[in-house]
């Protein structure tokens, strides 16, 4: 009966193996909920880890407190550290600025001082002064076409090609080949 026993308590017991391998995945659990709590600390704190900066404190922060990191993050200019105001920048560079930030975000241009002469007519003009003082037929009307996408880039609602209205002013006029 003796010998029963001491068979089921070798039988019972766990292998060293498992045991080491149970022992591993706990380190690594730990290690894993340490730095996820870490993470989370720093984004309480309001500090983005992946900058470069943000990346150096989150790596060297030994302490546990929020405020502590806080401060730490706005002595090193992460957090609400005050600006030095920039320097005043040129009307016409804060146009060119605005104009670039619009064009990105796909925004129409702004409407310009629409010039006294039509487009196209300014165009025709241009291709017939060329002519006649001998610019090449090409040449010429590459310039007269340069003038109405310049009035179009700025603008100028007469020289966008709005299908709808055109279509509209042909059924007022009429064509002679609609019939």
């Amino acid at each position: 009966m003796a010998q029963d026993i001491d068979n089921y308590e070798e039988n019972d017991q766990p292998d060293i193996k498992s045991l080491r391998k149970a022992a591993e995945a706990g380190k690594k659990a730990q290690e894993e909920l340490s730095q996820m709590r870490r993470e989370l600390m720093f984004a309480k704190a309001g500090i983005d880890t992946s900058s470069k900066i943000g990346g150096l404190l989150f790596k060297t922060w030994e302490g546990e407190d929020v405020e502590a990191l806080k401060s730490e993050a706005t002595d090193l200019g992460i957090l609400g550290a005050p600006q030095s105001a920039p320097a005043e920048i040129p009307a016409e560079e804060r146009e060119q600025q605005a104009f670039r930030q619009g064009f990105n975000r796909g925004a129409p241009a702004a409407a310009a001082d629409l010039p006294e002469m039509d487009p196209y007519d300014d165009a025709y003009r241009l291709f017939q002064d060329a002519r006649k003082v001998g610019t090449p037929a090409d040449d010429a009307a590459l310039a007269a076409i340069d003038r109405v996408l310049v009035a179009a880039s700025s603008g100028d609602k007469r020289a966008i090609f709005n299908p709808n209205e055109w279509a509209n002013q042909r059924s007022q006029i009429g064509h002679r080949f609609d019939k």
